[in-house]
Formats: structure tokens, C-alpha cells, sequence
């Protein structure tokens, strides 16, 4: 019998070693098994001896009163576990102290008012630097140590980041906050492919500074724009600077978009040509497939036999030549109107020559049907004007505008006062009803209050 009592007390005695941070400052008095719950409660008391205030540091014996603080721990198995932790309020005896009285802190276990171990904790962070909000929830859920998704991102937010080591080959680019309206500074350690700054905005001194403040930099891979050049020479003036890979392809492509629509028809020379260039871009990169340049996009397509295998024309007369295009006469400078009209003018010219509906349709590359309701088209057939549909909206405007006028310029609270007269539609209705007027009155984006507007008579 008292071996086994023996055998008991080391049991508990290493459980207790394992569940406790502390076997100075804290004491495991029992462990409770919820059968309802499906939950193991440990309680668990602070045997320190005088607490001291967290403010003054002044330690003290007198106790205000005592209460029970109730923490999440890491479950056991599939078990969920808590910690009941029993804890005294005490008086602070500085009387110059702000603080009249404290609770004991019991920091080996957990943050003051936190809800959580430090180690469940922990754990719930790296499912949330792992896998976020949602999935980071669900995979809490399935391991019994349930958090919430807004829970996990305000752990990331406190997880404290490495500073990062200073780059050799550094790559600076811009990057939008807000596209169109705020931008910013995105440094990358190119040679591990990490993230390691983004800067507030993408000025040559902000990046000057950082490389002042961040000495060892050798090459600097950037666009071609002269704000990083400049703050490249003033903050590093000894290292390498070379244009980044994308930009360079960015360029090729531009140049080659600017001379193939500046230039008409190609022979049976150049056509070779092009498609030898083509096949040429067709490379695969470092960092992934190269976007391939559409050629046919930039020459002209639909009214002629440019990117036809052959130069010939699949004609029933040997002698009927292929009809000229309307953007190889004008050399790439027709608007809309001409590039829409071109396949019919294309369909009419050879079916007048003696073409057969299937034999123009493989030419211009039309479907049969629709070359067939071009030739029973007397005249181009032009779009037709967007007839203006009604809105739900369109009962509450009268009492939108006026409302605009009198100051209220948050679309949130022009929602609600609709709502409350009947609508039923989508908020997105309202803001994009509201946004011509805020044009019209000149009041800038993201400054919905102190701003004020002119009347608006006509929104449109």
C-alpha cells in the first residue's frame, strides 16, 4: 500500500512538473473532470509570498480580498483544458501610488488580463502566421483550441518581427496603398526573395535615408524612372546600379507595340520575320513563363490575309487579289469606328468578287453567320445608343440631392435615411449614385466630414 501510495505521489509530482511554468510561485491543488463539457479544470494557486505592486514595485502583505481568474490552456489529446488560477487583490502601500490597489500578477502563466495561456498562446499565433484568419479558425477548431479569426490576426499584429539583415542585392520598386492615389517603396532581398521594407512613399530622399541607415548594399536593381536613380546615388553611392528584368521586357514590349503599328502590310520577308521573332520571345524566364507578345493583336487582322499560312487568297478567280485592309491603308491610325468597320467593308468587297460565304468567312475570320447577316445588312450596322433603364433608386433621388446640398456627405447615412423610406436595393446603388456628386463638388477622396462642398443643380 505504500508503495503504491509512493508511486501516486511521483505521478503527481511529474504532472505537476509538466503543467506548471513555475514550481515556486504557483501550486497545483486538484484536477477536475467536466463530463458535460468535455473539459479537465486545473486549479491552480499562487503561493507567493508578498505580491508587489506592478506600478511602485512596493511589495506588501495586505490583502484586499481574493478571486479566481479562468485561462485557456493547451488541451490534452482531445480534451479542452482550463486553468482556474487562484489570486489575492492587494493594497499598495505607497501611499504616492496611482495605483490603490493591484491584482497578483502570475506572469509565468499568462499576460495580465488575458484569456489564454502564454503557450496556447503562442501556438494560436503560428496558426495565424501560417494560415490567417479563416483557415488559421478552422484548423483551431479542429485541434480543441478554438480562437476566432479576429482573435488570430490581433496575435500576428503583437508577434515581434526579426530585423531582417542587410541585403547584398537589393530591389527597390513602387507599390499602390490605394491605387491611383497613394504609393509607397517595396525593398526585396532579391538573392533570398524576401521582403524586407516597405517605405511610406517612393521619394529619392525616404530611400536615400534607408540606405544610409542600412550601409552594405553592392547592386540596386530598379525600374528606369530617375527617383530611385537619384536616391540611389545620394544614399549608396558606391554601389552597382542595373535596370531590373521586367522593365527591360516591359520596354522591348512597348518598342515593339510602337513598330508594329507604325509600320503597313509586310511582305513574304518580313511576315518570316516576325514569326521567327515570335517564336524568339517565346523564351521562359528565371522568375517564371515570359508573357508571349500577341502579334496578330498589333497587325491587321479581320479585313486582310496577313496572318494567314499563305499570301495567296483562296479565291475562285486566280487573278482576284486580296482586298486592302482599313488599318493597313491608314497605317494603324484608324479609330474604333474604322477597326469595326473594316470586316464588313471586307465581306462586301469579296463577295462582290464571287466568294462564297465559307470561303469569306475563313478569310476574314468571321463566323459563317455573321457573314451572312452582313451581306443581308443594306449598310454597316452601327451600335445603337445604351437606353438608360430605370433604378430602384430612382424614387429616392429627389431626396438625395437635397439632402447632399444641406451638407450630408456620407453615403452611409444617405443609405440609412432611404432605408428608412422604403429601399430595399444594394448599398453599392447608393455610393455609386453618390460619387458623380461628389465629383461635381470638387470634394477629394476618403474625406467624407469638415469638407465643404458646392450645391449641386444637375449631377450629370
Amino acid at each position: 500500500m505504500k508503495e503504491r501510495s509512493a508511486v501516486l505521489v511521483a505521478m503527481l509530482h511529474v504532472i505537476t512538473q509538466l503543467l506548471l511554468p513555475s514550481q515556486t510561485d504557483l501550486r497545483l491543488d486538484r484536477v477536475v473532470a467536466d463530463e458535460q463539457t468535455q473539459t479537465f479544470i486545473l486549479e491552480v494557486a499562487s503561493t507567493q509570498v508578498t505580491p508587489a505592486c506592478p506600478r511602485c514595485a512596493a511589495a506588501t502583505p495586505r490583502v484586499h480580498r481574493r478571486s479566481t481568474h479562468t485561462r485557456a490552456d493547451l488541451p490534452w489529446a482531445d480534451v479542452a483544458v482550463q486553468g482556474h488560477v487562484h489570486v489575492r487583490t492587494c493594497v499598495c502601500p505607497t501611499e504616492t501610488c496611482s495605483r490603490t490597489i493591484f491584482g497578483e500578477r502570475v506572469p509565468q502563466i499568462a499576460h495580465p488580463w488575458a484569456r489564454r495561456t502564454r503557450r496556447l498562446a503562442a501556438q494560436q499565433q503560428q496558426f495565424g502566421v501560417a494560415l490567417s484568419g479563416a483557415a488559421g479558425e478552422r484548423l483551431a477548431d479542429d485541434l480543441v483550441q478554438p480562437a476566432s479569426r479576429d482573435t488570430l490576426i490581433r496575435l500576428v499584429r503583437r508577434h515581434e518581427l526579426p530585423t531582417p539583415a542587410t541585403p547584398r542585392i537589393l530591389g527597390v520598386d513602387d507599390w499602390a496603398r490605394r491605387k491611383g492615389h497613394t504609393y509607397g517603396s517595396i525593398l526585396v532581398d532579391i538573392e533570398r526573395g524576401e521582403i524586407i521594407d516597405l517605405l511610406p512613399d517612393r521619394s529619392a530622399e525616404t530611400f536615400a535615408q534607408w540606405l544610409r541607415a542600412h550601409p552594405g548594399v553592392e547592386v540596386i536593381s530598379r525600374d528606369r524612372g530617375g527617383t530611385y536613380a537619384e536616391g540611389a546615388r545620394a544614399g549608396a553611392p558606391h554601389a552597382i546600379q542595373v535596370a531590373d528584368r521586367w522593365h527591360l521586357l516591359k520596354n522591348l514590349d512597348d518598342a515593339l507595340v510602337k513598330l508594329f503599328t507604325s509600320i503597313g502590310p509586310p511582305s513574304r520577308p518580313s511576315l518570316a520575320h516576325l514569326r521567327r521573332l515570335r517564336r524568339t520571345l517565346s523564351i521562359r524566364g528565371d522568375q517564371g513563363r515570359l508573357r508571349v507578345l500577341r502579334l496578330r493583336s498589333l497587325l491587321p487582322q479581320r479585313g486582310g490575309c496577313l496572318l494567314k499560312r499563305s499570301l495567296t487568297c483562296p479565291s475562285h478567280t486566280p487573278a482576284t487579289a486580296c482586298p486592302p485592309t482599313a488599318s493597313g491603308a491608314g497605317g494603324g491610325s484608324d479609330g474604333p469606328l474604322a477597326r469595326r468597320r473594316a470586316p464588313y467593308d471586307a465581306v462586301c468587297r469579296l463577295h462582290a468578287a464571287g466568294w462564297r460565304i465559307s470561303a469569306i468567312a475563313e478569310q476574314v475570320g468571321l463566323h459563317r453567320d455573321t457573314v451572312r447577316a452582313y451581306l443581308q445588312t443594306p449598310a454597316f450596322p452601327e451600335r445603337q445608343p445604351r437606353s438608360r433603364q430605370p433604378s430602384v433608386l430612382d424614387p429616392f433621388k429627389p431626396y438625395i440631392l437635397p439632402r447632399w446640398n444641406a451638407g450630408c456627405h456620407t453615403g452611409t447615412i444617405l443609405l440609412r435615411d432611404v432605408v428608412d423610406q422604403g429601399y430595399h436595393g444594394s448599398a453599392s446603388t447608393v455610393l455609386a449614385d453618390i460619387t458623380p456628386l461628389r465629383k461635381a463638388a470638387g470634394i477629394p477622396p476618403m474625406r467624407r466630414v469638415g469638407v465643404t462642398g458646392t450645391p449641386i443643380t444637375d449631377p450629370c
